[in-house]
């Protein structure tokens, strides 16, 4: 929370990576999508229907007809657009999730593997988050 000039209390409205992982929540806790679940998709599934909801928050006539992997009754998109922005952030996450299990050893905390080259920008931003 945070107060105004005026002395009225707000309240902080979450980051787009805070309403993502809350939406990836929802997906396992109420929806039922969990990590075996989406070890199952493992043909870029999760990929085409983050596709599809990108396109859907950025053109409100869009129908996947060929991007939706699943059946026509999954397709679930939202009236707002950036709520479907979430919803194709929390597949993405979730696909990246699936591909870092699907691999054998340790990663860093971006995903490089043994042997990566190193990306100095990236080591910089790492080294300011923690």
């Amino acid at each position: 929370m945070w107060t105004t000039e005026e002395g009225r209390e707000r309240v902080m409205k979450p980051d787009g990576a805070q309403l993502i992982a809350a939406e990836r929540q929802r997906q396992v806790d109420v929806e039922g999508w969990t990590v075996e679940h989406d070890d199952d998709h493992d043909d870029h599934e999760l990929v085409w229907a983050a596709i599809a909801y990108a396109k859907k928050a950025c053109i409100a006539s869009y129908l996947p007809l060929n991007d939706w992997p699943w059946d026509d009754e999954d397709w679930n998109p939202a009236p707002l657009p950036y709520r479907n922005l979430v919803k194709a952030g929390a597949l993405i996450a979730a696909e990246i999730d699936r591909l870092q299990r699907a691999v054998k050893g340790p990663a860093d905390i971006i995903g490089r593997w043994p042997g990566d080259e190193s990306d100095e920008e990236v080591d910089d931003a790492l080294e300011k988050l923690s």
